[in-house]
């Protein structure tokens, strides 16, 4: 396999990943304000905390960009995932909000 089908695979499965992070931290907040919170509401929440320690351990960039720039000469933003490039630059400003409004949601609702 060459270094664009490498390049390929892991967009593809970057993308997947993203995804269904994306999803599960927007459902976060809508299970809380549909009163709707049951145990895999706060899977989701462990979740999303694990993604952020994996973060953390990589200076805040997703592992899988760290193995994506083995396959470029000139990596550019989102050069590892199919995003625009504007939710690519800005993907952890956006869901970290929604996070955050997602947690305090469900903390409302667990004290109230």
């Amino acid at each position: 396999m060459d270094s664009r089908q490498k390049l390929l695979c892991l967009k593809i499965a970057h993308t997947i990943i993203w995804l269904f992070f994306a999803l599960i931290i927007c459902y976060i907040p809508m299970a809380a304000i549909a009163d709707r919170i049951a145990w895999y509401t706060y899977v989701a929440a462990g979740l999303v905390i694990g993604e952020a320690l994996v973060l953390f351990a990589y200076s805040w960039h997703c592992p899988l960009t760290v193995v994506g720039k083995r396959y470029v000469d000139n990596p550019e933003e989102g050069f590892d995932i199919f995003l625009p490039v504007w939710v690519a630059r800005h993907n952890k400003t956006i869901f970290t909000s929604i996070y955050v409004i997602g947690i305090m949601l469900l903390a409302w609702r667990a004290f109230t």
